[in-house]
């Protein structure tokens, strides 16, 4: 397999398409290298039978050149694989006739009389890239799958370490509100997923289900009026003034829209106002209420433990 997969990752398309005629020519040479001693090994034939000369051409001053069959065959083989085969390296050409010869896969290919048709080579070729493909999706897979494994110890390394970071924090908080009974500093740095951490992957914050709702209850008052007192604000930026409509209740119809309506269009103010049929459904309303509740339930945990230690 791993000789495959180096083999594959450089093949003859690459240099013919550069055009590089110093590349071109050491690939063309290897390759007859490599078809010659490929077939020599694992065919059977014959090529010290095949030193008839024949006639290729003439030179500049007339005189016959003449080549032996066991050049001009080579040089067949070599141009027809750089045709229909481009896509394989030349070091894969003994590869692919070594797991013929290790049946490894069936293909057609018999050198009768020392001779070897050319197809019989296609076949041994089209029979390795076949094998190729189903050896590189293995290996594809096997890769996948290292990686898969090596981000899931990476994510599990990340999960403990933020695991102990907000478990050291949350700790210190706690002592320092025992110490100091003091809340205002500590809700500063509560992070909205230490919730998440604290309660639900690590148990360190325990409340019941009405607790919890209860909770959830709070933090949507909190939003709901942060909300309303926004809204009323002509100062507030425009960037919190449009999020600030889009998680506007029904209820909203009847706050004091005043402050909009000296710069802003009313009718596409109680389009973005309009009622909600099952209350708060708008995703930025959703995102605080649970930001707010994680912050809650931090605090709630630090006063709850607190009291455990007097």
């Amino acid at each position: 397999m791993e000789k495959i997969v180096r083999a594959s990752a450089s093949n003859m398309r690459s240099t013919l398409k550069s055009g590089n005629a110093k590349s071109m020519a050491r690939q063309d040479t290897l390759l007859k290298a490599a078809i010659t001693q490929t077939l020599k090994a694992f065919t059977g034939i014959n090529f010290s039978a095949m030193q008839d000369l024949v006639l290729v051409g003439r030179g500049e001053d007339g005189a016959p050149i003449k080549k032996s069959e066991a050049w001009l065959f080579v040089s067949e083989c070599a141009d027809f694989i750089k045709e229909r085969f481009p896509m394989l390296a030349v070091q894969e050409i003994k590869e692919a006739f070594s797991l013929w010869a290790s049946k490894k896969y069936d293909a057609n290919c018999t050198a009768y009389g020392g001779r070897l048709p050319i197809g019989d080579i296609g076949n041994v070729l089209s029979a390795y890239l076949r094998f190729r493909k189903s050896v590189l999706g293995t290996y594809s897979q096997q890769l996948d799958l290292l990686e898969a494994r090596s981000k899931d110890a990476e994510a599990e390394q990340k999960n403990k370490q933020a695991h102990e970071h907000v478990l050291k924090e949350y700790r210190a908080m706690v002592e320092h509100f025992t110490q100091t009974g003091d809340l205002s500093e500590i809700e500063k740095h509560i992070k909205a997923f230490w919730g998440k951490i604290l309660v639900q992957e690590l148990g360190v914050i325990e409340f019941s289900q009405e607790e919890k709702a209860d909770i959830v209850q709070e933090a949507k008052a909190f939003v709901k009026k942060q909300t309303l007192e926004k809204a009323k604000n002509p100062d507030l930026p425009k960037n919190e003034r449009e999020d600030v409509r889009k998680m506007v209740h029904y209820w909203q119809k009847k706050a004091d829209l005043s402050a909009f309506r000296d710069k802003y269009d009313p009718k596409s103010i109680e389009s973005i106002l309009k009622p909600l049929e099952d209350g708060f459904k708008e995703s930025s309303f959703k995102d605080k209420v649970v930001q707010k509740y994680s912050t809650l339930i931090v605090l709630k945990g630090i006063i709850k433990e607190s009291l455990k230690k007097e």
